[in-house]
């Protein structure tokens, strides 16, 4: 079960960077 959770964890930190990732590309164009 602790390896799942972290397997989870994981898979939500790299989703999140992806995103975190999109937003800041389309904040630099915008203000570009």
């Amino acid at each position: 079960a602790r390896t799942n959770y972290f397997n989870t964890l994981s898979e939500h930190n790299i989703a999140w960077a992806r995103l975190e990732r999109a937003m800041g590309m389309r904040y630099e164009a915008e203000g570009q």
